[in-house]
């Protein structure tokens, strides 16, 4: 009966990796329809964005606290009223032509997505055998990536010939994809009040005191050196992403059209899907320690040749760098969660969603980088993140 209970369990915490996805990437693309729709120029359509990217490091430590205190179940539950109420205030702000109460509603949704991040990973870790975490993070990964891939699709879709719509025709299409989100959220805590979510105890002794904490993670070695492998990891993925399409388009290294490029950059995408969704499969009988050092050095390598032979060819071998970082969060995460103790996990959660900073910190260092240097050796600054991830990997194996 437990068994049943855990896999029902692991089904909505894997549904709640696929919502985070979605409207992750529903925010992303629909900020040029809300261009449009409010007649707003780039600094100001570039809000939407700011307020996603700022949430996070202002609200993952709170809601780190907020998990010690009421428990992952309450928490977890908590983020998906944010949701619905996010989804709300967007919906309303659709048909008042509102655009401070759509930020407002933004805010409250980029709210609810941090504390799916902070309280799913550690809850899924917990409902199962440590040796199986990095497994499970992985598949929830993909099933978080299919999320990504999905909405901008069905927006696609929903939102068809939306330039030449009056605002109220607007209004309704943009209204009808929150609305479908707010279904499917309210979906989720009806199943979480009839599948009986287990929670997992926090030491009911533990008095929170954040800046013992905080002292605590970080004297931790290992701890340390694994948030800085997430600000490198998520920087250098969102870096290669963003420079490869500038890569393959440069009139005197790939050549290509920004369409050409944008289209292939989706492979990119893919191959971190797939991978996370094989390696979740088949995490039970694949050494990590030796999955990590290939998956660590052969994007060294890639970045290596692109750099010494600049083509269009050697562009391409960019695209084979999502398959390779598909094992490396769910493999960091997973190694910082079965050495770091119950009533320290949460904090600890929050700290590692608060590195996925990296993903604006490194892309800007490489944009100055390619500036002064070419865009070829701008990636030189991702290829010490793989660097360091590969020396963390030969580090840390006997924790693997």
């Amino acid at each position: 009966m437990k068994k049943q209970s855990n896999f029902y369990s692991m089904c909505i915490l894997n549904a709640t990796f696929f919502i985070w996805g979605v409207i992750t990437a529903l925010t992303a693309v629909s900020v040029p329809y809300i261009k449009q729709h409010y007649s707003l120029t780039n600094t100001s359509s570039s809000f939407i964005s700011l307020i996603f990217f700022c949430v996070p490091l202002l609200a993952s430590i709170p809601i780190g606290r907020v998990i010690t205190t009421f428990g992952y179940k309450g928490a977890l539950k908590s983020a998906y009223w944010l949701a619905i109420l996010g989804s709300g205030i967007i919906i309303l702000a659709y048909q008042a032509h509102s655009f401070p109460m759509l930020c407002a509603g933004v805010s409250l949704i980029a709210l609810a997505v941090v504390a799916m991040q902070v309280v799913a990973n550690p809850y899924l870790a917990a409902l199962g055998t440590a040796s199986s975490v990095s497994g499970r993070l992985s598949l929830a990964s993909s099933i978080n990536s299919f999320g990504t891939v999905v909405a901008p699709l069905s927006a696609a879709l929903i939102l068809g010939g939306f330039y030449q719509l009056s605002v109220q025709e607007q209004s309704m299409k943009l209204t009808l994809i929150y609305g479908m989100l707010l279904v499917f959220v309210t979906g989720l805590i009806f199943l979480v009040h009839v599948i009986k979510l287990p929670d997992v105890e926090i030491a009911k002794e533990h008095k929170s005191n954040f800046l013992e904490d905080i002292k605590e993670l970080f004297g931790n070695k290992l701890f340390t050196l694994s948030v800085l492998g997430i600000f490198c990891y998520v920087g250098a993925e969102v870096s290669v992403a963003v420079n490869t399409v500038i890569y393959l388009t440069e009139s005197t290294l790939g050549n290509l059209s920004i369409k050409s490029a944008s289209s292939l950059i989706s492979l990119y995408w893919a191959g971190a899907m797939i991978g996370r969704l094989l390696y979740g499969c088949v995490a039970n009988k694949i050494r990590l320690t030796k999955l990590m050092t290939v998956c660590t050095i052969m994007p060294s390598i890639i970045i290596l040749i692109v750099i010494l032979w600049s083509s269009r060819q050697s562009g391409y071998l960019l695209l084979f760098i999502g398959l390779t970082n598909s094992v490396i969060y769910p493999a960091i995460y997973a190694l910082v969660i079965n050495n770091t103790i119950a009533k320290l996990t949460p904090i600890a959660s929050a700290v590692l969603i608060m590195a996925g900073f990296g993903g604006a910190i490194i892309p800007s260092i490489q944009a100055l980088a390619s500036d002064n240097f070419g865009v070829a050796y701008g990636f030189l600054i991702p290829l010490l993140s793989y660097l360091y991830l590969f020396y963390y990997t030969l580090r840390q194996r006997r924790f693997f």
